[in-house]
């Protein structure tokens, strides 16, 4: 057991943000007409500023032989036009472990944007505005091997 707590506290010392890939794109949107006489379209300008997301990853942390249920719940901030924060938190076999913060540039142009978390990696998402959901593949990779944890989240607005 205590090798257990040792080997899950040091995958989240080391917790490497490994890949993170879009899923999908999202269809392209129609503009919107404006009521009145002036029936030229205009499109919706979207920002993620000031947004907090959430998503969850239901997944396994195998360790000599044995298999642990995982749950990461990732939460994404974005506090300004090219800058947030994505914190990550995991529970190993109901036990919570360390959590960990890691700031990143994005860039988003209304539907689609990429994360960058510098030496972390960068990855592409998808803003669904219809259903109101980012889409993202997230990863953590354990220290010293080649195991990863994660994948495709969908993240809902945070309240």
């Amino acid at each position: 057991m205590k090798t257990f707590s040792k080997r899950v506290i040091l995958l989240f010392v080391a917790v490497a943000i490994t890949s993170l890939a879009g899923c999908k794109k999202d269809p392209v949107e129609k503009p919107v007409v404006p009521n009145g006489n002036d029936t030229t379209p205009t499109t919706e300008t979207v920002s993620l500023v000031g947004t907090s997301w959430v998503g969850v990853v239901n997944d396994y942390y195998e360790q000599d032989g044995n298999r642990y249920p995982a749950e990461m719940t990732w939460s994404l901030d974005f506090t300004n036009e090219t800058e947030g924060e994505l914190f990550f938190e995991l529970v190993v076999a109901n036990r919570p472990q360390p959590s960990s913060t890691v700031a990143f540039t994005y860039t988003f142009d209304g539907h689609e944007g990429v994360m960058n978390a510098g030496q972390m990696g960068s990855t592409p998402f998808v803003y669904d505005s219809e259903a109101q959901t980012i889409t993202a593949t997230l990863n953590v990779r354990v220290q010293g091997s080649n195991v990863t944890m994660g994948g495709l989240t969908v993240f809902h607005p945070r309240e």
